[in-house]
């Protein structure tokens, strides 16, 4: 049940608070920043996880990796911030799946 609320309360901090207010803050309190933790995954729970994203979802996630900010890609890819935050949320809710079906096993 910790482990239920732990996940619960990680979606709603990414869903509402890290995606409009303080992502470096949340994701560091979470131990999932993408380039200090790679979301949370181990090397392998990584390397399983890359090979589920589309090659859209590889390209944003490698610029977010090397630092570029959601503003810049928006403007790059000819998208609104808002739906580049959305694509990142989807992203980063498929490597928490990825690090629960460990967890579960």
């Amino acid at each position: 049940e910790a482990y239920r609320l732990r996940e619960k309360i990680s979606y709603h901090a990414i869903r509402i608070f890290t995606l409009k207010a303080q992502p470096d803050l949340v994701f560091s309190w979470l131990k999932t920043s993408l380039q200090h933790h790679n979301l949370g995954l181990t090397a392998t729970e990584w390397q399983k996880f890359q090979t589920l994203l589309t090659p859209a979802q590889t390209t944003l996630l490698t610029a977010l990796k090397s630092g570029q900010t959601i503003p810049h890609l928006a403007q790059t890819l000819d998208l609104t911030p808002k739906q580049v935050t959305s694509k990142w949320a989807e992203i980063y809710l498929l490597a928490q799946e990825t690090r629960s079906e460990k967890e579960s096993a």
